[in-house]
């Protein structure tokens, strides 16, 4: 499975098989994205760190379609699918 992130105003993102929510020590992976949590999208691993794109708290999710998400965070609106 392969997850995606993009940022509508310019692009950026990462995909990879991580798709995880973060808040503080907290980590649940395969996940999508949630209100209140931070979203981890990017390759598991490479050489023992992690090199994943990292949102800031997502603040209110836009549309939500079976395998699709429209979210948005203080200041970005994103993108994330999984295929």
């Amino acid at each position: 499975m392969a997850y995606f992130l993009r940022r509508e105003s310019d692009g950026a993102g990462s995909s990879g098989p991580l798709s995880a929510i973060v808040k503080g020590k907290f980590l649940e992976y395969h996940a999508e994205p949630r209100v209140g949590y931070c979203l981890r999208v990017g390759p598991l691993c490479i050489g023992g760190k992690v090199e994943a794109y990292e949102t800031d708290e997502i603040t209110d999710i836009l549309v939500k379609v079976r395998n699709y998400v429209r979210f948005s965070t203080a200041t970005s609106i994103y993108e994330w699918w999984e295929k």
